[in-house]
C-alpha cells in the first residue's frame, strides 16, 4: 500500500493547541493500531535533528512526555495518543517515543475501588454509565475534565440504547477491561476522539459489509488481498463451563453452561469460571455463554493484507475496524465466512511508504452472536420450565 499522504502534529496535552507540525519525510517510522474496543499501542522513530528543525525553541521538549501526537492520513485523523514512553540512542541521537491511543483514558481509572459495582441493561447504556461514573462529571475530583485546561471538557455521547442486553459486575478492575467486556457482550465498538472541546467518548454498532449486503469478498483468488495468515487453535477451548457465583462451600451458586454444537465437533472440554459477586442464574448463564463464544471465536483467526489499489478493498471505504466482512480462504477449505474486523495495524516508513493489515476473529462475529442469543433463549426456556 503506497500513495497516501501523511502529516504529523504535536499538541499540548491539556489545551490541545498545535505546538508544531513535523514533516513526515523526516520521520523514520511510525506504527499504530486501532482495536474494536481496546486501547492500541503506537510508536514513532525520529531523529534529534528532526525535532530541532521542527521547533528550534522547544527542541527535544517537542516530544515531552504526555504531549499528544496526531497522525493524519489523507487529511483524516488516523490516530491520536499521548507520549507515555521515550528512549534515546545517544550514539545515533535517534528517539523512539510510544504510548496508547486515546482509549488510554479508560486505563487510568478503577471500577469498584471499594465495593463491587453491578450494572445491567442495554450495552450502550451500561457502557456510558461506567464511563460517566469514573471519567465524567459524576466522578467528582476523579473526572477527566478536572485534568484539562478550561474550557476543554471530557464529553460522552448521548445514549442511543444500541447493542444487546448485558450484565456486568466490576470490582477493583481497570475501566478499560470493564468496557471491553461490555462491548464484547453487547457487540459494540467504542472509541475516544478529540473534538474542538476535548476528548469525546462514543460507541458504534458494527457495520455489515458482508457479501450478503453487497460488500466485498476478501480473497487471494480475487486479487484484492496479497496474503491471509489463517490460524486454528482449539487446544485450550472449553465448551462446558461451571460458572461459580456468590456464596461459599455447598451454598455457592453454580450453573453449568454448555455448547452442544462445539461438543459434537471438538469433544467435551470442561472449565470453571468465577463470578463471585453474582447470584442471579440467568446472568451467570449469560456470563458462561459469552465466555464460550469468546473462546470459540478466538480459536479461529486470520490476518489479512488487503490491496488498496484493487478498487474494492480500500481502507475506510470497503473495510474498517468493527465491520463485518466476508473472507474466502480456499487453501484452508473455507469457501466463505463472515467475520468481524477486530483490529487493524498500520506502518508508515519514510522510504517504503505505508503497510496496513487487519485482523479477524478475536471478537464474536455475527453468526456467533446469533448462536449466543439462541443459547440464552434455550436457557430461559429451561429456567421457566
Amino acid at each position: 500500500m503506497t500513495g497516501a499522504l501523511y502529516s504529523f502534529l504535536v499538541r499540548d496535552p491539556r489545551s490541545f493547541a498545535v505546538i508544531a507540525e513535523v514533516p513526515m519525510a523526516a520521520i523514520s517510522r511510525v506504527e499504530w493500531g486501532r482495536s474494536r474496543f481496546e486501547p492500541s499501542r503506537w510508536s514513532m522513530v525520529l531523529s534529534r535533528s528532526t525535532i530541532e528543525a521542527a521547533n528550534s525553541t522547544l527542541g527535544v521538549d517537542l516530544i515531552a512526555r504526555q504531549n499528544l501526537v496526531e497522525i493524519r492520513r489523507d487529511g483524516v485523523v488516523e490516530f491520536q495518543g499521548y507520549i507515555l514512553n521515550r528512549a534515546l540512542d545517544t550514539t545515533t541521537t535517534i528517539w523512539t517515543v510510544s504510548g496508547y491511543d486515546l482509549l488510554d483514558w479508560l486505563r487510568r481509572r478503577i471500577v469498584g475501588r471499594t465495593t463491587a459495582v453491578t450494572k445491567s441493561g442495554i450495552a450502550e447504556t451500561v457502557l456510558k454509565a461506567f464511563v460517566e461514573e469514573n471519567l465524567g462529571t459524576s466522578a467528582g475530583t476523579r473526572a477527566a475534565t478536572a485534568e484539562l485546561n478550561t474550557p476543554n471538557v471530557f464529553s460522552i455521547e448521548t445514549d442511543q440504547a444500541r447493542g444487546s442486553a448485558v450484565a456486568y459486575t466490576g470490582q477493583r478492575a481497570l475501566l478499560d477491561r470493564v468496557t471491553a467486556e461490555v462491548c464484547r457482550q453487547g457487540a459494540l465498538v467504542q472509541r475516544i476522539t478529540l473534538t474542538s472541546t476535548g476528548p469525546h467518548y462514543s460507541v458504534d454498532s458494527p457495520v455489515d459489509a458482508t457479501v450478503s449486503t453487497g460488500g466485498t469478498v476478501f480473497s487471494v483468488n480475487l486479487d484484492n488481498v496479497t496474503g491471509i495468515g489463517y490460524t486454528e487453535s482449539f487446544e485450550n477451548l472449553q465448551n462446558a463451563l461451571t460458572v461459580a457465583g456468590s456464596g461459599t462451600g455447598n451454598s455457592r451458586t453454580t450453573r453449568e453452561v454448555t455448547d452442544t454444537t462445539s461438543i459434537d465437533a471438538d469433544f467435551r472440554r470442561e472449565g470453571v469460571l468465577t463470578a463471585p459477586t453474582n447470584s442471579i442464574n440467568a446472568e451467570l448463564d449469560a456470563i458462561g455463554a459469552a465466555e464460550i463464544i469468546r473462546q470459540e471465536t478466538q480459536a479461529i483467526s486470520a490476518e489479512v493484507i488487503p490491496l488498496s489499489t484493487s478498487g474494492n478493498a480500500e481502507y475506510r471505504a470497503d473495510w474498517d475496524v468493527g465491520w463485518m466482512i466476508t473472507v474466502a480462504i480456499p487453501a484452508a477449505g473455507i469457501v466463505s465466512i463472515d467475520r468481524q474486523i477486530a483490529a487493524m495495524r498500520g506502518v508508515y516508513d519514510n522510504t517504503k511508504g505505508e503497510f496496513i493489515t487487519f485482523t479477524l476473529g478475536t471478537e464474536a462475529p455475527r453468526s456467533q452472536m446469533t448462536r449466543l442469543s439462541r443459547v440464552l433463549s434455550r436457557m430461559q426456556m429451561n429456567l421457566s420450565a
